[in-house]
């Protein structure tokens, strides 16, 4: 095995090790012994790739989700409409909430922990935004896309659009995190599709809604 691949392997061991050393443990308790205990490696090799008990906590969070960002890209490339890509986006993230459940602990840590940050630019509020932000604009530019094309409908701009439908998104991933409210399973998945296939249908703006309403009620 040449040196390069044998270094990239013991990144990823790490970064494993780390993923489930921070779920067990949470951000504070956890320590870069048990996780280089976990790996298999001296404490020294860690500092090696990661400069930080931080910087381990926030590549192992990104690595985490890699997978579901280059998915979610894929997704917006696809040549099929763009109804269908929000389907397809929407059950990316339903097939992801097992996967987020198993490690709820680490990302909810990640988002107090960011949250926590003094510093306005802070590593972990950047790296969170840059996660947020990438999904958000594939949300959007879907939407757009739709739009543009008189496939959907959208009541505001695809920015807000987008906005509020990660809003739901992730209220009802911390519902299904914490076991609380209506289970987030496959029926509420066709439901979710239902709803936002009504509400963003051509011609069903909440303009033209509304138009319509005064002139039944008249």
């Amino acid at each position: 095995m040449a040196e390069s691949e044998r270094l990239a392997r013991r990144r990823e061991d790490i970064l494993a090790a780390a993923l489930a050393v921070f779920s067990a443990r949470g951000y504070s308790q956890a320590t870069v012994e048990e996780v280089a205990g976990k790996a298999g490696v001296a404490k020294g090799s860690i500092y090696n790739y990661f400069p930080s008990k931080k910087d381990l906590f926030v590549q192992s969070c990104s690595a985490a989700l890699a997978r579901d960002e280059e998915a979610s890209r894929q997704i917006v490339e696809a040549d099929v409409t763009a109804g269908e890509k929000l389907n397809r986006l929407i059950d990316l993230w339903y097939d992801g909430l097992e996967r987020h459940r198993e490690i709820s602990r680490l990302i909810l840590e990640f988002w107090a922990t960011a949250a926590r940050e003094q510093e306005p630019d802070g590593r972990l509020s950047s790296a969170f935004a840059a996660m947020y932000d990438g999904f958000h604009d594939r949300v959007a530019a879907i939407l757009a896309e739709g739009a543009g094309s008189g496939e959907l409908t959208l009541a505001v701009g695809p920015q807000p659009s987008a906005s509020l439908l990660m809003a739901a998104l992730q209220g009802l991933r911390l519902q299904h995190m914490m076991g609380l409210g209506t289970a987030v399973d496959a029926e509420l998945l066709d439901g979710l599709k239902l709803a936002l296939a009504r509400a963003m249908a051509p011609g069903s703006s909440g303009e033209e809604r509304s138009d319509g309403e005064h002139e039944h009620a008249g």
